[in-house]
């Protein structure tokens, strides 16, 4: 009876054992099978303790497998998640902000995919830390002078030493420069826009960026406004300079304003009265008394008149080759002083009529090269608009967080 009864409980120990291990078996198959099916954790690759930034919003860039959503976890709270992310490739990347600004300090984040309904084991993590940010530059307002424009002027402004300067017309990056250091500290900067700008109001503002490569906050917006239409600044400068000139010209052949004295028999010019505003004013004399100065001082006051005219003469002729860019030839005449006074004045009116023709032919030479450079502005303007259409018609940021 108890042989019977031991081996009654020897069976019954070893189904015990048979159901115990097949139901550990079926168990684990199931783990198994359950952990092969999991999509495979994301990557994360930045930022990183390496990372130097003062973004409150860094973003977070990484891998992760086709066909899945990112779920992210910063500081153990979680933060958001992305859409469906896809590449031909089969490992797409994503590139997340967070949601809110992150405080200054050290944070860390961690991220699951989520394909198909199914969470990954979670990914590897990444500690960064938030700087404070690099000083902005201080902007002032846009200077023209003799280097410069209308069009294209100087954007000056302030920024602390060993800054990089970005430069943002119109909300759209314009270029970028190294400033000078200053022993104080502070350096200032110039910068001439790339190309001339269009007529119209315009936007601009910095951003620093320091040796490390972190950035500043956006500098102050100064507005400014460009009144004449984008023309070469060569030609511009041309014309400023030839009006310049012209003007220059014009006080240089006024010599006949000087008061004269002629005489009564012959009519011609016997002095030019240089007025000295110390000097008293004379009494009129009669035609007999200038008679009798003319005879005493004839010789002398016709070589002083002489002179002066030459010199007059000389001084003039000089300030038009300089406008012609000839050179002239001094011509003397044995003529009377009147004959030879209409000579010098149809001589330069001559040459004022050459150099106006010229300036004519220059600003038909304008004209035509502002006209070329409007079609080609137009033109530019046209195919940044078609880009930009073309930029709005890409799917929305939320599907489009990846680098590829």
């Amino acid at each position: 009876m108890k042989k019977a009864l031991k081996v009654l409980l020897n069976i019954g120990l070893v189904l015990f054992f048979i159901i115990f291990f097949s139901i550990e078996a079926r168990a684990e198959a199931v783990n198994i099978k359950a952990i092969i099916n999991l999509p495979p954790a994301p990557t994360l690759i930045a930022p990183n303790e390496k990372t130097v930034t003062a973004d409150l919003k860094p973003l977070i860039i990484g891998l992760t497998k086709d066909n899945s959503s990112v779920k992210f976890f910063i500081d153990d709270v979680f933060n958001g998640e992305t859409g469906i992310l896809k590449h031909e490739s089969g490992t797409a990347n994503f590139a997340y902000r967070p949601v809110l600004n992150l405080s200054r300090g050290w944070h860390k984040v961690q991220a699951i995919a989520i394909k198909d309904g199914a969470a990954s084991l979670n990914s590897n993590i990444l500690n960064f830390k938030i700087e404070l940010p690099f000083p902005a530059p201080t902007l002032l307002k846009p200077v023209v002078n003799k280097n410069t424009s209308p069009n294209r002027p100087f954007v000056v402004g302030l920024a602390k030493n060993d800054s990089k300067i970005k430069i943002y017309i119109d909300k759209k990056y314009n270029g970028e420069l190294i400033v000078n250091n200053h022993l104080s500290g502070t350096a200032n900067f110039a910068y001439k826009p790339v190309v001339a700008l269009v007529r119209g109001e315009h936007s601009v503002y910095t951003v620093a960026v320091d040796k490390r490569g972190k950035e500043s906050i956006l500098s102050n917006t100064v507005k400014f406004f460009t009144k004449n239409s984008a023309i070469a600044q060569s030609a511009e400068e041309e014309r400023k300079e030839a009006v310049v000139k012209i003007t220059e010209s014009k006080k240089s052949v006024e010599i006949k304003s000087e008061p004269v004295v002629i005489s009564k028999n012959s009519g011609a010019v016997l002095e030019n009265a240089e007025v000295d505003p110390a000097a008293p004013v004379l009494k009129p004399i009669s035609a007999e008394q200038k008679a009798d100065l003319v005879k005493i001082d004839l010789e002398e006051k016709e070589q002083t008149i002489k002179q002066e005219l030459k010199d007059k003469e000389k001084a003039a002729l000089e300030k038009v080759k300089n406008l012609i860019g000839a050179d002239a030839e001094e011509v003397k005449s044995d003529r009377g002083m009147i004959n030879e006074g209409k000579q010098n004045q149809g001589r330069l009116k001559l040459d004022l009529i050459l150099f106006i023709l010229f300036l004519v032919g220059v600003v038909a030479w304008l004209l035509w090269v502002n006209r070329e450079l409007v079609k080609e502005r137009r033109a530019q303007t046209e195919a940044e608009e078609k880009a930009e259409a073309d930029k709005n018609n890409q799917p929305s940021e939320g599907q489009n967080n990846k680098l590829f």
